[in-house]
Parts: structure tokens; sequence; C-alpha cells
């Protein structure tokens, strides 16, 4: 019995690491040993960079931050992990699990003098901006501390950061970061001189200033194809002078800003597998606009509230740099804007989780006014489906059930059997009957079963057998 338990767990067991291991994927720590005391085992199932796994295309930049930042931060390890390979879980819509935004706070006012040395201050003061505080990662025994988290402002991108790197007017920066860039630029001057790219200054100069916020409150970055571009194409120079660049994010939607700046919209890692939609996975969207209210996309489903009359309005949107933008909360008044990916999601701007509850009245028309009812999809066309993890505890649970029948079966036959051959055995064995005794208590017959009974030459005298 305890052998069926633990092969019926064992089942589950594998039942939800194949689960997890749709949006999911275990860190490999022999790659990632910083990440052996992250505080989780997985990290989101990303895509290969040419022919080498994500996680041993940032091995060495991760590995090489965790141990530099341990100095300042207890915590470093685990906030690296969280950086480069985040924490995720199947139970999150996407999938990722980012850390929480006092983690990253806290990280940055403890290390700011090693981030400042590095030029990556201002870079994590604005990945910081992109966190939040709810459902999000925080590493064991971080203890937040009060009134911590001031007011980090970013260089202003039409001021400082395209003045220095666009036009070469250095008169924006401060003295240090002007001191910092001239020195990488004079590192730099052997692989400038070999015409690589014309572009190996301005990313040079973009990672010494940036990220920067522009007027409008957008915070920009250098784009990631600005920075691929530069390593490929520098790639033998670079190695000639032994001098390495910041990696790339590869996979990253980005929208361009012009002048090889992009919006920083999201944490600074690759797309995973499950947001990337096969081709032929069409969605279904509502649409007012349209003929006949609905449309389909490779993209998302949109509504959003126009500004002009506070209406909804409900439409597809295509995969692409607009997609991005529009749906990546860069945008002011995010509120009114709700992307998904899912059939006839974009019914309401608010998810319907956030409604239940609610008892809405229903609007009464005015006399003589009818509205068309919004198309309504159809039960038979709405797709039921028993989860998996269900339907696997089910497959699992009948085949103990049948098995716990089979083996309760097989003992009572066998019982039944070994009752048989008990009485087999006591009836094979010599016995006298009860009429063979004769009234002197002499016994005239001694055999097998009734045998000599049949023939009086047979009779042996002895003493009866009780």
């Amino acid at each position: 019995m305890l052998l069926l338990i633990a092969i019926f767990c064992s089942a589950l067991t594998a039942h939800f690491d194949l689960t997890l291991a749709r949006k999911c994927e275990r860190i490999d720590t022999s790659v990632l040993p910083a990440c052996t005391k992250a505080g989780y085992s997985f990290t989101a199932n990303f895509s290969n960079v040419g022919q080498q796994r994500y996680q041993e295309f940032v091995s060495s930049e991760l590995n090489f931050f965790a141990k530099h930042f341990k100095s300042c931060s207890s915590h470093s390890e685990a906030f690296m992990c969280a950086r480069y390979v985040p924490k995720c879980s199947d139970s999150v819509a996407k999938g990722l699990v980012l850390p929480c935004r006092e983690v990253c706070d806290q990280f940055v006012d403890d290390c700011e003098t090693a981030l400042r040395e590095r030029a990556l201050y201002n870079r994590y003061v604005a990945y910081c901006g992109l966190l939040n505080s709810t459902q999000c990662f925080k590493p064991k025994g971080f203890i937040p501390r009060a009134n911590m988290t001031r007011d980090r402002s970013l260089p202003s991108c039409e001021a400082v950061t395209k003045p220095a790197c666009v036009t070469s007017n250095l008169s924006g920066l401060g003295n240090e970061t002007k001191a910092r860039l001239q020195n990488l630029i004079n590192r730099l001057a052997p692989v400038s001189n070999s015409s690589c790219s014309s572009d190996l200054t301005r990313l040079a100069c973009f990672l010494q200033t940036g990220p920067c916020v522009t007027n409008k409150g957008h915070t920009l970055d250098t784009c990631q194809s600005l920075r691929k571009e530069v390593r490929d194409s520098c790639k033998d120079e670079l190695q000639r002078y032994n001098i390495s660049l910041p990696l790339y994010v590869p996979n990253y939607p980005e929208v361009s800003a012009g002048d090889g700046l992009c919006y920083l919209s999201r944490w600074p890692v690759p797309r995973p597998k499950s947001e990337i939609k096969s081709r032929h996975k069409r969605l279904q969207c509502l649409c007012t606009t349209c003929e006949n209210k609905t449309c389909t996309t490779d993209g998302s489903c949109l509504i959003y509230r126009n500004p002009e009359d506070g209406k909804h309005v409900k439409r597809c949107i295509v995969d692409g740099e607009d997609r991005d933008l529009i749906c990546s909360n860069v945008l002011p008044h995010k509120e009114d804007v709700r992307c998904c990916e899912t059939d006839f999601c974009n019914r309401r701007l608010v998810p319907e989780n956030r409604e239940k509850g609610r008892v809405k009245k229903k609007k009464k028309n005015p006399p003589g006014v009818t509205t068309t009812p919004t198309p309504s999809v159809k039960k038979s066309e709405k797709k039921f489906g028993i989860s998996s993890g269900i339907l696997a505890t089910a497959v699992v649970g009948s085949l103990l059930i049948v098995t716990l029948v089979t083996f309760l079966l097989y003992r009572t036959i066998k019982k039944l059997r070994d009752n048989s051959r008990a009485r087999q055995r006591r009836n094979s064995g010599n016995y006298v009957h009860r009429s063979n005794i004769s009234s002197n208590g002499r016994a005239v017959t001694i055999g097998d079963n009734n045998k000599g009974f049949e023939h009086a030459n047979e009779v042996h005298n002895g003493i009866a057998l009780y």
C-alpha cells in the first residue's frame, strides 16, 4: 500500500514539473552557481541565443555582478538572479515574478557607490521604476527599511543625454560622468579606428549617461538592437583588445524613440516563449467599428476609453511596435487602456475578476431608442476543457483505485485457494469412518476415504484413530 502511495505522489510530482515546464524551466546551478541560494528553482523558459542557451549567455555577467556587489548587499546574489533569470511561477499569467520595488530600491541604496563606479546607478534606478510591490519576489530574510526610498531622478534626455551622445556636446554632463566617458572612449580608440561600427562611440556614451527621462516623463534607454549591432560588428576587435561591452537583451520588444534610444517599458529580460504566440493562433476580439463587431489578430485585443467622449473603443491591435508601446504602460493615463490575449477578452476595461462582486444596474433605454447588442459568443463556441492538473489527478486516481481493487481481488482468490488446499490435505490422509468401528471399539476398516468397504478381504485389525 505504501508503494502505491509513493507511486501516486511521484506521478503528481512529475506532472507538476511537466506543467511548470510549459512556462518555466529549472535554473541550471552548474552554469549559474550564484543562484544556488536565490530562493527559487525555476525561471522563465527563454529562447536560445543563437546556438547558446539563454542561461549560458548571461552566466558570466550574472555571476560576476552577484559576487562584485556582495560586499555592499547581502541579497546581491538573489537580486542579480532576479535581474537576469527572474523567478517563474505557472500560477502567474505571464509566468514571471519580478523582484519587489522595495528590494530593488534597497539594493540601489546599499550599493550606490559600487553602482556609480560601474556606471550602473542610473540604469538600476530606472529598473526599479518598472517594479511594484504586489505579486513580487523577496529574497529570504529580506527586511525592508522604513523611510529608505528617496526620489532618484534620471538625467534629461533633451538636455543631457542626446546632446552628449548625438551632437558630442558634453556641457550638460557632470565632471565625474564626463571623466568616465572620456576614459571609456580612450580605451575604445583602437576598436574605433578599425571602423567596425560607426555607432561604437554613441553606444559608449549611452552606456555612461543613460537611461534618461524625456520632458513627457518617458524613460529611454539604449536600444537592444544597437547593442547587438555593435557587439556583432566589432566582435573580433573587442576580443583582440580585451574589451567587454555589456550584454544586449535578445528577443526584447523595443519601441524606438529615435537616435538609438528606445522606450524602457519592461524588465530587461527576453520575452519568454509563453508570450511568443504562434502565427497560426489568431485571437478573436470585439470591435466597435467593424461591420460584424468582431475582428481577428495575431497581436492583442484592445479596449480603451476615448478621451473626447469617454466611450469605450474596442478593436484588434497587431503585434509590433505600436502594440508594444500601447500595451506596455509607458503611455500616460495607462489605467484607461487594456490589452489582453484571450478570445473576446476586451469586453470590459477592467478585467472580469476585478468586477466580481459588483452589482451593476442595467441601464434602461429612452422610449423609442434601441441598442444593438454586442455579439455574444455561443456556448458551443466556447472552449471548455478540464485543466491538465485535474485530468492528471483523475487518471492517476483511477489507476490507484483499479490497482487497489485488483490487489483486494488477488488476496481474496489467494485465500480461497489456500482454504481449498487445506481441505484437500485433511481429506487425503488415512482416517477411520464412524461406521467402521465395531461394538468393542475395534476398527474394522482402515483406508482412504470409503476404500475398504467393497471387499471383505481388505479389512485389517487395529486401534481406532480418533
